[in-house]
C-alpha cells in the first residue's frame, strides 16, 4: 500500500525514488502491481480526502479527516457503513486525530482527550464503542 507523501527525491532520469535502508531505488521497481479501487459514495457518505487507512482483514477504514468521518469499505470499494460519528457523547468524536487497526479493534483518537475502541466483529453498518479512555 502506499500513500502520498509532502516530500520526495527525483532522479536525473525523472523518476521518483524511494529509500529503503539507505539505498535509493526507483518506485517502479519496488512495486508489483497497482490497483485501483473505487469507492462506493452516495450523498450522505462523501469521503473528503484520505487522510489515513488501515487494513482491517478484508476491509478498508478509510478516515476523512476533512469532514471529520470514518468509513468502512469492502476490499472491492463496497460502502459498508460508519464508524462512530460527529458528537460529545458515547461513540462519538468531535476532531478525528488518528485510527489504529490491531486485534479486531480500531482504535480512534480523538480532541478533546479522548481514546475510543471500536469492535469491529459486529454489525458493519452500527458500530459500537465498548471502551472510552482518556489518553492525555
Amino acid at each position: 500500500m502506499a500513500i502520498g507523501c509532502t516530500g520526495h527525491k527525483v532522479n536525473a532520469d525523472g523518476n521518483v525514488a524511494v529509500e529503503f535502508n539507505n539505498t535509493i531505488n526507483p518506485l517502479a521497481e519496488n512495486i508489483s502491481s497497482i490497483e485501483l479501487i473505487p469507492l462506493e459514495t452516495d450523498s450522505e457518505h462523501l469521503v473528503g480526502g484520505v487522510t489515513d487507512l488501515a487494513i482491517a482483514g478484508d476491509s478498508y477504514i478509510v478516515m476523512d479527516l476533512i469532514n471529520n468521518n470514518i468509513f468502512r469499505y469492502s476490499a472491492d470499494g463496497k460502502f459498508l457503513g460508519c464508524i462512530g460519528q460527529k458528537g460529545n457523547g458515547p461513540e462519538e468524536y468531535i476532531r478525528i486525530n488518528d485510527i489504529q487497526y490491531r486485534d479486531g479493534n480500531l482504535r480512534v483518537f480523538s480532541t478533546p482527550s479522548k481514546l475510543q475502541r471500536f469492535s469491529l466483529a459486529v454489525s458493519y453498518t452500527h458500530l459500537r464503542a465498548h471502551e472510552t479512555d482518556s489518553y492525555l
